[in-house]
């Protein structure tokens, strides 16, 4: 899979809400005011989905929650059937992210550069996020658990250049089900003011024919309980 970079159209997202945010494990999350540490690990599907496309077909894989093609065409020719396809692919992507971030964390982020690298699609939202998958896996930091995508919807949708479009999604993230261990092996407590679920806004971005859809900008949004 190909991981091209290029310049960001939103990297003040970036870098106030990946940085802020999320490593599997300690999820970093700066909310108004004050940084917190967060426990939570993103992996698993969602259980249902929020956008108004039509209903997800069901599915033992990571892609169940994503809405099946708007054709029974593998090549959607209208411009609202090719919106439709590109949104329903850019919340299998996200799936497939939040699963490979959880398998990742549960073995103590090795690895993380090879299965991980492609799902960030500018340098700065690639940078950013190095920054904690590092840090974890120096730290021996470790998960159990995945979060879940309790429901998600696209909520913009735009050409960034021809053939390459650009989706951001609404997320509800579940982190209930995550336990967070360090290096000495001891569990890492929740912040007791940090809410278990807790909405998430995505941009991702098309990288062309041929390519995945990668993520380039992450905004969590701690005040907004789901």
């Amino acid at each position: 899979m190909s991981n091209s970079f290029s310049t960001p159209l939103r990297v003040g997202a970036v870098v106030l809400g990946v940085i802020a945010l999320v490593a599997v494990g300690l999820v970093v999350a700066y909310g108004p005011g004050e940084g917190r540490w967060i426990q939570g690990a993103l992996g698993a599907s969602p259980s249902e989905s929020g956008s108004p496309e039509p209903s997800p077909s069901a599915s033992p894989t990571t892609a169940e929650a994503v809405e099946p093609s708007p054709s029974a065409s593998p090549s959607p020719s209208t411009a609202a059937q090719i919106k439709a396809k590109n949104i329903a692919d850019a919340k299998a992507r996200l799936v497939e992210y939040y699963a490979t971030l959880a398998a990742v964390a549960n073995d103590g982020y090795r690895g993380w550069e090879d299965k991980l690298g492609s799902f960030w699609g500018t340098s700065s939202s690639w940078w950013a996020m190095t920054q904690v998958y590092q840090s974890n896996r120096e730290s021996g930091t470790r998960t159990e658990g995945a979060a879940v995508i309790v429901s998600m919807r696209a909520t913009n949708y735009e050409p960034f250049t021809p053939g390459s479009e650009e989706v951001d999604l609404e997320a509800c993230i579940d982190f209930g089900d995550v336990r967070t261990f360090g290096g000495d092996g001891e569990a890492v407590p929740r912040d007791a003011s940090v809410p278990p679920r807790y909405m998430f806004t995505y941009s991702l971005r098309n990288q062309g024919e041929g390519n995945n859809w990668a993520l380039i900008a992450e905004d969590p949004d701690l005040e907004r309980a789901c």
